[in-house]
């Protein structure tokens, strides 16, 4: 009996070969993507600002230890630094990657 052998690879390009910084590809794999990109970009460092705003809270204070809401607002900085970043200098639509 003769038995067949597959293999699967994955396509170039993941988002564990995408450093972190700020570009299209680096926050494309740290959220989710969007059509209008200078628009989204604004509304996901806003967002982002919001995030870190409400792990500080009394009510976040009380229900979540230091250690975990801290490890959660340093991981959101340097999103939301990097998205600020990408949104200052893109030029829409000329940067907009195609979708």
């Amino acid at each position: 009996m003769a038995t067949s052998t597959t293999s699967t690879t994955l396509p170039a390009g993941t988002c564990d070969d995408i450093p972190d910084g700020p570009t299209f590809e680096s926050i494309a794999c740290r959220i989710p993507k969007q059509p209008r990109v200078d628009t989204r970009l604004k509304q996901i460092a806003k967002g982002l600002g919001a995030y870190q705003h409400r792990l500080g809270t009394l009510k976040a204070r009380k229900k979540t230890s230091a250690e975990i809401r801290e490890s959660f607002i340093a991981a959101a900085d340097p999103i939301r630094t990097d998205t600020e970043t990408l949104r200052d200098a893109v030029s829409c639509p000329e940067d907009t990657p195609p979708l």
